[in-house]
């Protein structure tokens, strides 16, 4: 996994799955291959929790510890391949410059980090990778879409002031109800 999978796209998550499935099949028939017994789900657990309560190091202990509840969830559900629902996305609609847009209303917290990006004068990769995650927080998948179309749109009337302008507007529309 090259990033945090807060920052992977749905398809990115069902690739590392897949890659992760393909892996653990692998070991299954390299055990099978050397005539080792197949792990079953119980036994993943009670190996990892002896692993943790064997181990020197708490970093190593909280690993084993959440493998063993991981295969422990997947004993007891009976399978791994199902996937929970994802959660649905907490937003608010809003038009700005004629696109329909799904966010999420910024706490103060993150318009003042963006408000104070103009401090960071001469650090424009820092700027926009703040930016960046501003937008991916705020906006659903679908929204930041149609957000960075248009901001590739040289005749587009958005630009960036306009957008958190039209949050912090939002903001204020909520917060007065």
């Amino acid at each position: 996994m090259d990033k945090p999978i807060e920052q992977m796209s749905l398809e990115e998550i069902e690739a590392e799955r897949e890659k992760i499935a393909a892996e653990r099949a692998e070991l299954e028939r390299s055990r099978s291959d050397r005539g080792l017994p197949s792990v079953p789900a119980q036994s993943m657990v009670e190996f990892a929790r002896e692993l943790a309560d064997s181990s020197t190091s708490d970093t190593n202990r909280e690993l084993f510890e959440a493998i063993a509840e991981d295969a422990e969830a997947e004993a007891e559900t009976g399978s791994e391949d199902e996937e929970p629902a994802p959660a649905p996305w907490p937003h608010q609609h809003m038009v700005h410059c004629g696109l329909e847009l799904d966010v999420r209303i910024p706490n103060q917290s993150a318009l003042m980090a963006i408000s104070m990006l103009q401090q960071l004068d001469g650090l424009g990769e820092l700027q926009m990778d703040i930016f960046n995650t501003f937008l991916a927080n705020h906006l659903s998948r679908e929204s930041l879409a149609k957000v960075i179309k248009e901001f590739t749109r040289p005749e587009t009337e958005m630009s960036m002031q306009s957008l958190v302008q039209a949050l912090v507007y939002l903001r204020t529309e909520v917060n007065a109800d």
